[in-house]
């Protein structure tokens, strides 16, 4: 797929605060506190561009694995996906560019407001260490 740009993130990022947080509808569910994006910021002026916006980030949560586990889950999904662009080749430009891009975001938070967890295990033992 696109990807879309950072100012059309902020916006739809804006839109929801503002329909979920500011001005929530009559019989709607309490206002949420927090709020978690998933998958965002994917870099370092994602990260600052979001902070100018709406202010500093309360937290940011690093899911990490080693490569190898990485590449092996995206290969064992594309079994099942039938995604195109879940191959080899594009698996490594993705691990690549999330060196380049990703891995700078965990230093930019590593102000006490970073929590990196270790994301090889099974899925139980991951969200129980995203829990504590």
């Amino acid at each position: 797929g696109k990807l879309v740009s950072i100012d059309d993130t902020l916006e739809l990022i804006r839109d929801w605060i503002i329909d979920t947080i500011v001005a929530p509808r009559e019989g709607e569910a309490k206002s949420p506190s927090a709020i978690l994006l998933d998958g965002f910021p994917r870099d370092v002026e994602q990260a600052k561009r979001f902070e100018q916006e709406f202010g500093p980030a309360a937290g940011c949560l690093f899911f990490e694995a080693e490569e190898d586990v990485l590449r092996s889950r995206l290969l064992e999904r594309a079994k099942a996906s039938g995604r195109e662009d879940d191959n080899e080749e594009v698996i490594t430009k993705r691990l690549t560019t999330f060196k380049e891009k990703s891995i700078p975001v965990k230093d930019y938070f590593n102000d006490n407001r970073l929590k990196a967890i270790d994301a090889s295990g099974d899925v139980e033992t991951v969200w129980a260490e995203t829990e504590k």
